[in-house]
């Protein structure tokens, strides 16, 4: 019979080669394989994006199959659940295909054709050294997304996907499949910077352009939500990638909670 990591696709399975060391690398909790059997911890000390069981590996979501919306962590022999989490991967290529409704049937958008050409699917890298496959099969292919906007659905952008679960594909893809925009959230910035940028907004009262903690700090004058000991601080800190996320920190605030 064969083991957990041997029935995954053969491009999963090089991908973890790599993602072991990346996934340490993240939080420095232990995620290794042992005959087989995945471990993990279902719990993580890090905040922000870094944290691996929030914002876990793409091998680690339950399968679309499953009734509940839960994830699985834990060895093989003994798997034990948690709510909540949030699939995260930088768009490294976008494709032209035909959009397709919730059935798999082509739709035809006429004047819209051109807005959806090279927007809906998707191959995403996760912090984890993972490629996946992203497909969005929707019923109304022109109504907008709730969270993010079409065109910032493309290479070098960052896809966040609440709750997302694999999915096997006919072609023997295993991937993800959307039958709706409502759990997704598009940035359009790289993941690396994103990571940073969530790191700098949790922090509390913390300037986001040099880290100082004793000075007084003044808030962002837009979205109240970074702080800074001066305007050069708040200069570097704009033209880092606060320029792009600024309006969209409500948005960071539903991915990440409490923090």
């Amino acid at each position: 019979m064969a083991s957990f990591v041997e029935s995954l696709p053969e491009e999963l399975r090089a991908a973890l080669a790599v993602g072991v060391k990346e996934f340490e690398s993240l939080c420095g909790c232990p995620f290794y394989w042992h005959l087989g059997m995945m471990k993990c911890n279902d719990s993580c000390p890090v905040k922000g994006l870094r944290n691996h069981a929030k914002f876990p590996p793409f091998v680690l979501l339950p399968p679309d199959s499953s009734p509940s919306d839960q994830m699985i962590f834990g060895d093989r022999r003994g798997f034990e659940p948690t709510n909540g989490w949030c699939f995260v991967g930088e768009i490294i290529k976008t494709d032209s295909a035909v959009p397709r409704n919730f059935l798999g049937q082509e739709v035809l958008v006429s004047k819209f054709q051109d807005d959806w050409e090279d927007r809906k699917n998707s191959v995403v890298k996760t912090a984890f050294g993972e490629e996946i496959p992203v497909f969005y099969y929707l019923d109304d292919p022109t109504r907008s997304p709730e969270h993010f906007k079409w065109e910032h659905y493309k290479p070098g952008s960052t896809l966040c996907i609440l709750n997302a679960k694999k999915h096997g594909f006919m072609d023997g893809q295993v991937g993800i499949r959307e039958e709706n925009t409502k759990n997704s959230f598009v940035f359009p910035v790289t993941r690396k910077n994103l990571i940073l940028q969530v790191e700098k907004f949790i922090a509390q009262k913390t300037c986001s352009g040099c880290g100082e903690t004793e000075k007084p700090l003044k808030a962002c004058g837009k979205c109240r939500k970074s702080f800074y000991c001066n305007k050069d601080c708040q200069k570097s800190h704009w033209t880092e990638g606060h320029n792009k996320l600024c309006k969209l920190t409500e948005k960071l605030k539903m991915l990440i909670g409490d923090e």
